[in-house]
């Protein structure tokens, strides 16, 4: 029987025998711990009979995640500088885009409100038929949305927008959580620092809006 077979076999038995193990008294329980250290001898001959492969294994990872980072590294640092200097030219464009169709959106605002001004004027002048051909203008010129167009799109290349929202004062939407106002998911608990606060203090500091609990695990040597 191979090495790695005899493990197996060993890693098998014990799972099953942890099935039927039963603890009643005071002898079963010391049974139980002797089971515990038989398990533990077993865990620490496996993973000594599989290090070698395992460092072997991880130093080769290592070389090779090294020589593509070696590689790699001036690409993406080229595709980011590039990458910037589109999206700051597409912004730009764009902005532009926008200022010259609120321009053109006023423009046609006013045109209209004068061709209104003029229906009104014919209108009082008994000049029906130009009042009503004038107001036809200035409904059609206030509806108008002017549409400037933007840089053209290349293909393979796409913007993606992601909205994002930047934290300014945390007591303050802290304190809004609190009172409904917004998502109390906004807010993440930082389990680790409560933990090694409990630690710390031995549990014997409440901390409000918490619960202090001891969590038992058994040391085998």
């Amino acid at each position: 029987m191979t090495m790695l077979k005899e493990l197996e076999t060993k890693s098998n038995e014990i799972a099953v025998q942890a099935g039927e193990l039963t603890i009643l008294n005071q002898e079963e329980y010391r049974a139980a711990a002797d089971f515990l250290k038989t398990n533990k001898a077993l865990q620490k001959e496996i993973k000594e009979h599989h290090k070698p492969i395992i460092e072997k294994a991880h130093e080769t990872h290592k070389i090779a995640l090294a020589q593509q980072k070696k590689y790699l590294v001036p690409l993406v640092s080229a595709e980011s500088i590039v990458k910037g200097k589109m999206i700051t030219w597409t912004t730009e464009i764009e902005k532009a885009r926008r200022k010259e169709e609120a321009r053109l959106a006023e423009k046609a605002r006013k045109e209209a409100e004068k061709l209104a001004e003029r229906a009104r004027k014919a209108e009082a002048s008994g000049k029906v038929e130009k009042a009503e051909v004038l107001r036809e203008e200035a409904a059609e010129a206030a509806i108008m949305q002017p549409v400037v167009k933007g840089p053209e799109k290349v293909e393979g290349v796409s913007i993606k927008k992601t909205y994002k929202i930047e934290v300014t004062n945390f007591a303050e939407l802290a304190a809004a959580c609190t009172r409904g106002k917004t998502q109390m998911n906004f807010i993440q608990v930082n389990q680790k620092e409560l933990d090694a606060f409990a630690r710390l203090t031995k549990g014997s500091v409440e901390v409000p809006g918490c619960r202090v609990y001891v969590d038992k695990n058994m040391a085998v040597r």
